[in-house]
C-alpha cells in the first residue's frame, strides 16, 4: 500500500496486481487439471461439476441467443432508438402490474380457496411489483424532460457508432473475447469442484467437495467479475 501511495500512476499498481492474480488463477487451474480425474464414477449425482457439465448444452444455446440478440439490439437502436426507449420505459410498469396480478389471481384458485398461509403470502407479495410500477410511473412523469434529453443522446450515440465502423468492430471484438474467456473460465471453475471424494451419507455414496475448493471457487468468481469490469471500463474509455 505504501507503493500505491507513492506511485504517480496508481493504475499501474492495479494492472500488475491483476496480472499476478490472473496468472495465479490459470496456474491454479492447471495444477487442479493435472491432479483431478473427470471420469471418476463417484461424480454421479448433484455435484457442482456434474451439474455444470449437464448444463453445458443449455449454456451454449443461451450464449448464441445472447450474441444474436446483441446484433438485433444494436441494429434496432440504430433505426428505432426513440421507439425502443419508449417501449422499455412504458412497458416496464405494465409488465410489473401483470406480474403482480398473476399471483393475486392465482392465490384464489388454490386447493384451499385462498385461505391458506401460502395464498395470503402470495396476495401480500403481489402488491410489491404493483408498487414498483406506480413508483416507476411517478419517476417517469417527474423526470420527463431529462428522459427526452437522454433519448436524444442515445440517438446521437447511435449515429456516431454507425459512422465509425471501427467502434462496432471493437464492440463485437470485446464481446467475442468475453465470450471465449467465459467458456474457458467455466471449464476451469467447474474443474475446481472435482477435488473431493465419495462419502457414505444415509446409506448412499455422495460426492463431498473439499473445503479448499470453495475458497478457490470464490477467488475464481472474483477474478471473473474483475475481468468483466476491466472489459467494461476499456469500452467506456474508447467510446
Amino acid at each position: 500500500m505504501q507503493y500505491l501511495a507513492q506511485s504517480d500512476n496508481p493504475d499501474a499498481f492495479w494492472a500488475k496486481l491483476y496480472g499476478f492474480a490472473i496468472a495465479f488463477m490459470f496456474t491454479t487451474s492447471f495444477l487442479i487439471w493435472i491432479r483431478t480425474d473427470s471420469h471418476r464414477s463417484d461424480l454421479l449425482g448433484d455435484s457442482i461439476y456434474a451439474v455444470l457439465q449437464k448444463a453445458s448444452s443449455l449454456l451454449i444455446f443461451d450464449t448464441l441467443i445472447a450474441v444474436l440478440i446483441s446484433f438485433v439490439w444494436i441494429i434496432s437502436f440504430r433505426y428505432m432508438a426513440r421507439s425502443i426507449t419508449q417501449i422499455l420505459l412504458f412497458g416496464t410498469p405494465l409488465a410489473m402490474i401483470i406480474l403482480g396480478l398473476y399471483p393475486f389471481i392465482m392465490s384464489f384458485k388454490g386447493r384451499w380457496g385462498g385461505h391458506s398461509l401460502q395464498d395470503k403470502v402470495m396476495r401480500t407479495a403481489s402488491f410489491v411489483p404493483v408498487l414498483i410500477a406506480v413508483i416507476w410511473i411517478y419517476m417517469l412523469y417527474r423526470n420527463r424532460r431529462s428522459l427526452t434529453k437522454a433519448v436524444r443522446i442515445i440517438q446521437l450515440s447511435c449515429q456516431i457508432l454507425a459512422s465509425n465502423g471501427y467502434l462496432i468492430l471493437l464492440s463485437y471484438g470485446t464481446l467475442f473475447v468475453i465470450t471465449i474467456f467465459s467458456w474457458v473460465w467455466i471449464g476451469m471453475f467447474s474443474r475446481v469442484f472435482l477435488s473431493g471424494g465419495a462419502s457414505m451419507v444415509s446409506g448412499k455414496f455422495v460426492f463431498m467437495t473439499d473445503l479448499r475448493s470453495w475458497a478457490i471457487g470464490g477467488f475464481f468468481i472474483f477474478m471473473y467479475l474483475w475481468t468483466l469490469g476491466i472489459a467494461s471500463g476499456f469500452q467506456r474509455c474508447v467510446f
